[in-house]
Protein backbone atom coordinates (compact mmCIF):
# COMPACT_ATOMS: atom_id res chain seq x y z
CA UNK A 1 0.00 0.00 0.00
CA UNK A 2 1.43 3.73 -1.21
CA UNK A 3 2.44 6.11 1.46
CA UNK A 4 -0.39 8.68 -0.30
CA UNK A 5 -3.77 6.31 0.62
CA UNK A 6 -2.34 6.13 4.39
CA UNK A 7 -2.26 10.45 4.26
CA UNK A 8 -5.21 10.62 2.55
CA UNK A 9 -7.19 8.73 5.02
CA UNK A 10 -5.01 10.79 8.42
CA UNK A 11 -5.94 13.92 6.22
CA UNK A 12 -9.66 12.58 6.16
CA UNK A 13 -9.42 11.69 9.84
CA UNK A 14 -7.75 14.59 11.20
CA UNK A 15 -10.79 16.92 8.98
CA UNK A 16 -12.88 14.94 11.72
CA UNK A 17 -11.13 16.21 14.54
CA UNK A 18 -9.53 12.23 14.61
CA UNK A 19 -6.17 11.34 15.65
CA UNK A 20 -5.42 8.48 13.51
CA UNK A 21 -2.23 6.21 13.72
CA UNK A 22 -1.24 3.37 11.08
CA UNK A 23 0.60 0.93 11.91
CA UNK A 24 2.19 -2.78 9.60
CA UNK A 25 1.39 -6.17 11.20
CA UNK A 26 5.12 -7.94 10.13
CA UNK A 27 4.64 -10.86 8.17
CA UNK A 28 1.08 -10.20 6.99
CA UNK A 29 -0.57 -8.37 4.34
CA UNK A 30 -2.50 -6.39 7.34
CA UNK A 31 -3.09 -2.90 8.72
CA UNK A 32 -3.75 -1.54 12.14
CA UNK A 33 -5.48 1.48 12.22
CA UNK A 34 -6.22 3.20 15.87
CA UNK A 35 -8.69 5.99 15.43
CA UNK A 36 -9.29 8.06 18.53
CA UNK A 37 -11.83 10.84 18.47
CA UNK A 38 -11.55 14.24 19.86
CA UNK A 39 -12.57 12.94 23.74
CA UNK A 40 -10.22 10.38 23.53
CA UNK A 41 -12.16 7.01 22.97
CA UNK A 42 -10.46 5.04 20.72
CA UNK A 43 -11.53 2.61 17.91
CA UNK A 44 -9.11 0.06 16.70
CA UNK A 45 -9.94 -1.23 12.71
CA UNK A 46 -7.55 -4.20 10.65
CA UNK A 47 -7.56 -3.90 7.65
CA UNK A 48 -5.93 -5.69 4.53
CA UNK A 49 -3.52 -4.01 2.15
CA UNK A 50 -5.78 -5.22 -0.27
CA UNK A 51 -9.16 -3.43 1.01
CA UNK A 52 -6.77 -0.62 1.37
CA UNK A 53 -5.78 -0.36 -1.95
CA UNK A 54 -9.36 0.37 -3.04
CA UNK A 55 -10.47 3.21 -4.44
CA UNK A 56 -12.87 3.80 -1.36
CA UNK A 57 -10.52 2.79 1.14
CA UNK A 58 -10.85 5.80 2.94
CA UNK A 59 -14.66 5.78 3.30
CA UNK A 60 -14.44 2.49 4.07
CA UNK A 61 -11.99 2.75 7.23
CA UNK A 62 -12.92 5.91 8.71
CA UNK A 63 -17.06 4.20 8.17
CA UNK A 64 -15.80 1.11 10.49
CA UNK A 65 -14.17 3.95 12.89
CA UNK A 66 -17.36 5.87 12.79
CA UNK A 67 -19.28 3.09 14.26
CA UNK A 68 -17.03 2.60 16.68
CA UNK A 69 -16.64 6.21 17.98
CA UNK A 70 -20.12 7.30 17.39
CA UNK A 71 -21.65 6.02 20.24
CA UNK A 72 -18.64 6.35 23.03
CA UNK A 73 -18.41 9.99 21.84
CA UNK A 74 -21.54 10.98 22.36
CA UNK A 75 -21.59 9.41 25.88
CA UNK A 76 -18.27 11.06 26.77
CA UNK A 77 -19.40 14.70 25.13
CA UNK A 78 -22.90 14.03 27.30
CA UNK A 79 -20.83 14.00 30.45
CA UNK A 80 -19.33 16.97 29.72
CA UNK A 81 -22.24 18.64 29.02
CA UNK A 82 -22.77 21.67 31.86
CA UNK A 83 -25.09 24.45 32.08
CA UNK A 84 -22.99 27.16 33.35
CA UNK A 85 -25.98 30.26 32.50
CA UNK A 86 -28.44 31.74 30.77
CA UNK A 87 -26.36 34.06 29.15
CA UNK A 88 -27.99 36.97 27.52
CA UNK A 89 -26.97 37.39 23.26
CA UNK A 90 -27.32 40.70 24.11
CA UNK A 91 -29.25 44.25 22.67
CA UNK A 92 -26.83 44.55 19.75
CA UNK A 93 -26.96 41.26 18.49
CA UNK A 94 -30.84 40.99 18.73
CA UNK A 95 -30.98 44.47 16.92
CA UNK A 96 -28.38 42.69 14.11
CA UNK A 97 -30.31 39.30 13.69
CA UNK A 98 -33.91 40.92 13.77
CA UNK A 99 -33.45 44.71 13.11
CA UNK A 100 -34.38 46.04 9.55
CA UNK A 101 -31.38 45.90 6.84
CA UNK A 102 -32.32 48.57 4.17
CA UNK A 103 -30.74 47.22 0.81
CA UNK A 104 -28.00 49.39 -0.48
CA UNK A 105 -28.33 50.71 -4.72
CA UNK A 106 -24.50 52.26 -4.84
CA UNK A 107 -21.58 52.34 -3.53
CA UNK A 108 -18.67 49.64 -2.47
CA UNK A 109 -20.74 47.71 -0.05
CA UNK A 110 -24.17 48.12 -2.03
CA UNK A 111 -26.69 45.15 -1.53
CA UNK A 112 -29.38 45.73 -4.05
CA UNK A 113 -26.92 44.20 -7.07
CA UNK A 114 -25.95 41.55 -5.21
CA UNK A 115 -29.48 40.22 -4.42
CA UNK A 116 -30.35 40.09 -7.78
CA UNK A 117 -27.25 37.93 -8.86
CA UNK A 118 -28.36 35.42 -6.08
CA UNK A 119 -32.18 35.59 -7.15
CA UNK A 120 -31.08 34.98 -10.90
CA UNK A 121 -28.77 32.33 -10.15
CA UNK A 122 -31.48 30.26 -7.24
CA UNK A 123 -34.08 30.61 -10.15
CA UNK A 124 -32.03 29.05 -13.06
CA UNK A 125 -31.04 26.40 -10.84
CA UNK A 126 -34.61 25.63 -10.08
CA UNK A 127 -35.70 25.76 -13.32
CA UNK A 128 -32.92 22.58 -14.53
CA UNK A 129 -33.97 20.97 -11.49
CA UNK A 130 -37.58 21.44 -12.33
CA UNK A 131 -37.00 19.90 -15.71
CA UNK A 132 -34.46 16.93 -14.46
CA UNK A 133 -36.05 15.90 -11.45
CA UNK A 134 -39.00 13.48 -11.43
CA UNK A 135 -42.62 15.05 -9.45
CA UNK A 136 -42.93 13.21 -6.04
CA UNK A 137 -41.64 13.95 -2.50
CA UNK A 138 -37.81 14.00 -3.01
CA UNK A 139 -38.21 16.69 -5.86
CA UNK A 140 -40.61 18.89 -3.17
CA UNK A 141 -38.31 18.58 -0.90
CA UNK A 142 -35.57 20.00 -3.08
CA UNK A 143 -37.28 22.80 -3.60
CA UNK A 144 -38.55 23.36 0.29
CA UNK A 145 -34.70 23.34 1.15
CA UNK A 146 -33.75 25.75 -2.46
CA UNK A 147 -35.98 28.04 -0.99
CA UNK A 148 -34.43 27.56 2.31
CA UNK A 149 -31.14 28.45 1.03
CA UNK A 150 -32.26 31.01 -0.93
CA UNK A 151 -33.58 32.99 2.06
CA UNK A 152 -30.52 32.02 3.96
CA UNK A 153 -28.39 33.65 1.29
CA UNK A 154 -30.39 36.98 1.40
CA UNK A 155 -30.15 37.11 4.72
CA UNK A 156 -27.02 36.65 4.67
CA UNK A 157 -26.26 39.84 2.07
CA UNK A 158 -28.85 42.22 4.05
CA UNK A 159 -26.76 41.55 7.28
CA UNK A 160 -23.77 43.29 5.46
CA UNK A 161 -26.36 46.41 5.19
CA UNK A 162 -26.59 48.79 8.36
CA UNK A 163 -29.90 48.50 10.38
CA UNK A 164 -31.95 51.05 10.07
CA UNK A 165 -33.92 52.33 12.82
CA UNK A 166 -37.87 52.00 12.25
Amino acid sequence: MGTAKISEIVAAARGLGWALEVHHIAGVDRYRVVGRDEYGVEAVVEVTGRELDQHEATAYVLGKLHDQLTEPAAAEAAKNVIVTSRASIGPQEIEHRFGFHKATIEGENATLPIHRDVRLLFRKFAEELDELLISGRAKSLAFTHLEDASMWSHKAIAETAPVVSE
